[in-house]
């Protein structure tokens, strides 16, 4: 035998091998292997047993030879940095049944190039695969709503990227680093997408909604607490438990992207149409600046613009030489209080 199993209690705590092996068969009786139990280890190949459960963190990491492995679908707990440092690793299975990549699970695993992934798949967590430099394409699976901040930070080689509708959330510098991706085509109901998720290398493509569209924010900064908030937003139908969220909320521009949202397509929520009413003249003066008109224009059929705050909003919209925001607001005046001049100076 290659290698001595140190099991207490179903607890496999560390393997020590005597010599370098192909495949390293981990024993039946074991259920949990604990942190740092394979580091360093010889192998090429782990088998691990459906009877284990749960991988706590940095379990397999820096295993210097290790090439292949395979994550049953018994297994219900990955902790951080399972086959962290695997710098050979090359290829991996993920088994049906299991719905959550955990943090910095597959980082600086520089040569792994094949990824299956489960359709069981939910969360694909932070650094998750940050520096796997050999990764070429990666197919989401069709369930993940969420992808953390870093996931891919950095994997230069990649060059394909299939999403599924399901995605929600993305974080910030997801592809960040990924200089071979040079065109993405997104999900079209794609809510959040973190400061800097496809870094300056790539070009978005959204394709033309048909139905109700989540709130888009694009290369827009928010906190991490702020992120998970709004995940949890995304992913409740509590009514109530959406105005506590949206409550907390401190990013201004994220605030502002829900409540416009909210209004538009659930009115019946008070709580939203009273904060763009409350706002609407900072919530305007922002969209100018973004020259983001189509918003705009839906901002204006609230009818919350009124006599005593247009000619404030034309005139910003000149000082900050927007012409079409200027055009966009002297037509809503035109049509509400009779048209009046006001020269647009480039």
């Amino acid at each position: 035998m290659s290698a001595e199993f140190i099991i207490k209690n179903h607890a496999l705590i560390e393997c020590r091998e005597n010599e370098e092996s192909e495949i390293l068969t981990i024993p039946d009786e074991v259920e949990k292997i604990m942190p740092r139990a394979f580091i360093n280890c010889l192998c090429k190949e782990i088998v691990i047993p459906p009877d284990v459960k749960i991988l706590e963190g940095y379990a397999f990491m820096e295993c210097p030879r290790l090439e292949r492995v395979t994550i049953p679908a018994t297994v219900k707990t990955m902790k951080n940095g399972v086959f962290h440092g695997c710098r050979f690793l090359k290829e991996i299975t993920i088994l049906e049944g299991i719905k959550e990549i955990s943090s910095r699970m597959f980082e600086n695993c520089y040569n792994l190039e094949i990824v299956h992934l489960p359709e069981s798949l939910k969360v694909i967590n932070t650094s998750a695969f940050q520096h796997c430099l050999s990764l070429k394409e990666i197919t989401i699976p069709e369930n993940v709503s969420s992808i953390g901040s870093n996931a891919f930070l950095v994997c230069d080689s990649l060059k394909k990227v299939h999403f599924p509708k399901s995605l929600a959330f993305m974080g910030a510098d997801v592809f960040g680093g990924c200089h071979a991706l040079k065109r993405v085509e997104m999900p079209e109901h794609i809510g959040f997408i973190g400061k800097g998720a496809f870094g300056q290398d790539n070009v978005l493509y959204f394709p033309q909604p048909e139905g109700e569209m989540a709130v888009r924010l694009e290369y827009q900064w928010c906190e991490q607490r702020d992120e998970h908030l709004l995940l949890q937003f995304i992913n409740t139908q509590d009514l109530h438990y959406r105005e506590k969220i949206f409550s907390l909320l401190k990013t201004y521009s994220y605030k502002i992207s829900v409540a416009l949202f909210m209004a538009e397509y659930h009115p019946e929520q008070a709580i939203y149409l009273a904060y763009v009413k409350r706002n609407i003249k900072r919530i305007v003066e922002n969209l100018i600046k973004e020259s983001d008109i189509d918003r705009i224009e839906k901002v204006l059929t609230f009818g919350y613009v009124t006599k005593k705050n247009i000619d404030g909003l034309i005139d910003f919209a000149i000082n900050h030489q927007k012409h079409e925001a200027y055009l966009t607001l002297l037509n809503y005046k035109n049509e509400v209080t009779g048209y009046t001049k006001k020269s647009f100076r480039l």
